[in-house]
């Protein structure tokens, strides 16, 4: 099953980097970046949470909550977020329920696709981009038009 844009986002609490990262209080105060990972420290995860991490503040400067997710273990995704210097929250999702809710689960079934999703204040999926590459410049400007155009009718 796969959530498609315009449709409510599925609402989860997750123990993250940060302790608990619950969808539902974090879209009540804006926008939330939803970005999907496959494994800590691998070198092409490296480079999606890359992206997030270089944008952030431009990211926080428009109200967005961003956490990334993945299957593995909070100690893992302390110390990945450590020796990475990633400034927002990594969740651990060890069951995939989220995951699976989300659609992204990968072809082995034991680990998320590479995905990011947009969330609005009112819960629905702005945008959904299953298979996401760092390095796709389009993808990249398409999900930041509808950020700045969601935070400009704010």
């Amino acid at each position: 099953m796969e959530v498609l844009e315009g449709e409510a986002a599925p609402l989860f609490c997750l123990t993250s980097t940060t302790g608990e990262f619950c969808l539902e209080s974090k879209i009540n105060q804006g926008l939330v970046l939803i970005i999907f990972y496959t494994n800590d420290f691998t070198p092409s995860c490296k480079r999606v949470l890359g992206v997030f991490t270089e944008e952030f503040s431009r990211l926080k400067s428009m109200g967005v909550e961003l956490v990334g997710v993945s299957r593995e273990d909070i100690d893992s995704h302390v110390e990945f977020a450590s020796q990475c210097d990633i400034p927002f929250p990594l969740a651990s999702d060890p069951d995939l329920s989220v995951i699976s809710a989300y659609g992204v689960l990968n072809d082995d079934g034991v680990a998320a696709h590479r995905a990011v999703f947009c969330v609005s204040k009112t819960g629905a999926i702005l945008h959904a981009n299953r298979f996401f590459q760092s390095g796709n410049v389009d993808q990249l400007i398409e999900l930041f038009q509808i950020i700045e155009e969601v935070s400009a009718n704010d």
